[in-house]
């Protein structure tokens, strides 16, 4: 099977305000994040949740499970930049809905 073509790129800003978070998502591409500001607290597929701070950078996966994705401080701001590379035709960010 040949690897997937990615023909997009996009840069994007996420800013958290104190205490906010993402729902629980996937991306179709290859993510590429780094912190900007403050403290960012991610957690990937099963394992557990990791803080970044400005600076710091991770990366996901396609397909990977982001299950947790949030402003790790209740008083400050925190701000992200990510590269979402796609095939320009998906949704480049996809909510997961868990089961309980």
């Amino acid at each position: 099977m040949p690897p997937q073509a990615f023909e997009q790129a996009t840069a994007v800003r996420v800013d958290f305000a104190p205490g906010a978070s993402s729902t629980t998502h996937q991306h179709p591409g290859h993510v590429f994040v780094v912190v900007l500001s403050g403290e960012v607290e991610s957690a990937l597929d099963g394992q557990p949740a990791q803080r970044f701070r400005a600076g710091q950078a991770w990366y996901e996966s396609p397909g990977q499970l982001h299950r947790v994705a949030r402003n790790a401080s209740s008083s400050e701001p925190a701000s992200l930049v990510a590269w979402l590379l796609s095939d320009g035709k998906q949704q480049l960010v996809q909510p997961v809905h868990l089961k309980k």
